[in-house]
């Protein structure tokens, strides 16, 4: 997916949409996200809190003067939702100041203590904020610094730029101008649905699952949380390296390459039973 301005988004390019006004249409990801934040009513579920442990002085005054830069820039940082007539929307709110709640503790065991409960804490995806900064100073010469973003505006690649940008602003680093914005993302998005290559893949995923039963029956109680996500491996049984290399050999992500294989084994396992009811 490439950025530019005034082009044709079939050939996959984001370009920036002009006034889009502050409530535009969610993503389909974000529409998912909201969905699953009212099955876990709440539950920090879908946070990635992020702790980094800084030793050497922490100017909390330029970071804050960082982060607020920031939230400024990426309009996705100080978005919220809400639901209007069946339509989840994003509602990007003016740029505001971003005021890091700072505790004293004895010592890094409390320090720890105190994030793990603030990582707990749950978001509200309409109220907001989903970004919250919140530093446990254990001396003058040791912080533990909390960043909490919630997944509907956040993500794995967002760490990189978001570490970038935060370097250079809290060093007086000017940055040049955004040009492009998640809602010009979503429009994209949008657009894209709504075209021919859509539709044919649609077409292709429904002949493909014709005939297929669900995975979990509508109704069935399947609980909350994250307990049961995760899945102890021994020791070698995945070899990152390799991974890595089909990944680029097919041009897609370690993580697609994961998926599939554990999709490959599912659908052995399910093809050796005699019934979907044992799994």
């Amino acid at each position: 997916m490439r950025q530019g301005r005034g082009q044709d988004v079939s050939d996959g390019t984001v370009a920036a949409t002009g006034d889009r006004g502050d409530r535009i249409p969610a993503s389909r990801g974000q529409q998912a996200l909201w969905f699953l934040d009212l099955v876990h009513r709440g539950a920090p579920t879908y946070a990635i809190p992020l702790g980094y442990l800084i030793r050497g002085p922490l100017d909390l005054d330029r970071l804050d003067t960082a982060l607020s830069a920031l939230v400024a820039r990426h309009e996705a940082l100080r978005t919220v939702f809400e639901q209007r007539d069946g339509t989840v929307r994003q509602h990007i709110r003016p740029a505001g100041p971003v005021r890091t709640a700072l505790t004293v503790v004895p010592d890094r065991a409390e320090a720890s203590r105190r994030a793990m409960a603030d990582a707990a804490l749950p978001f509200d995806l309409t109220a907001g904020p989903l970004l919250r900064s919140t530093c446990f100073r254990v001396s003058a010469e040791e912080h533990l610094w909390l960043l909490d973003v919630h997944h509907a505006v956040f993500d794995a690649w967002s760490v990189g730029v978001f570490w970038r940008e935060l370097t250079a602003l809290y060093e007086g680093v000017p940055l040049p101008e955004a040009t492009v914005q998640y809602g010009d993302v979503s429009a994209w998005q949008q657009r894209w649905l709504r075209g021919a290559e859509a539709d044919q893949q649609r077409a292709y995923w429904r002949t493909r699952l014709d005939g297929c039963p669900p995975a979990i029956a509508p109704g069935s109680p399947c609980g909350t949380g994250t307990n049961g996500f995760a899945v102890p491996l021994p020791p070698g049984a995945v070899a990152p390296a390799d991974v890595e290399r089909v990944a680029g050999a097919y041009g897609t992500t370690a993580f697609t390459v994961l998926l599939a294989a554990f999709m490959a084994r599912s659908t052995a396992r399910a093809a050796a039973t005699t019934s979907w009811s044992a799994w």
